[in-house]
């Protein structure tokens, strides 16, 4: 599989990569849904209790709110980026993959909070 991702035309390396994405999608959802008690993660990340359960009073500050939550994310893949490479794969194709692992866990438990 690596050397389809490592693959030196792009649709070879889209279709590796989302065939791949699917397969850990499907395979965390079907296992969390067997094996994890329902809502297991609920409330337990983060981001959820930073961002809080009630909206803001203005728009700039609600706006603040979510753009202050999502920056250090947005600055870890940025610099991942430039940082972190696993042969010749760069830390780019793991986010895709981290994402739709954590929604098959989220599926399979019920977690939404």
């Amino acid at each position: 599989m690596l050397r389809y991702i490592e693959h030196e035309k792009i649709a070879v390396r889209f279709l590796s990569l989302y065939l791949l994405g699917l397969t850990l999608f499907f395979a965390s959802w079907t296992l969390s849904y067997l094996f994890l008690p329902e809502g297991i993660i609920r409330g337990m990340l983060l981001f959820t209790k930073l961002a809080g359960d009630e909206t803001a009073s203005g728009l700039l500050k609600e706006f603040s709110t979510i753009f202050g939550v999502n920056l250090p994310g947005l600055l870890a893949i940025i610099l991942g980026n430039y940082i972190l490479r696993v042969r010749s794969i760069g830390f780019g194709y793991l986010i895709p993959l981290a994402w739709m692992l954590m929604y098959g866990l989220i599926l399979g438990t019920n977690s939404f909070s």
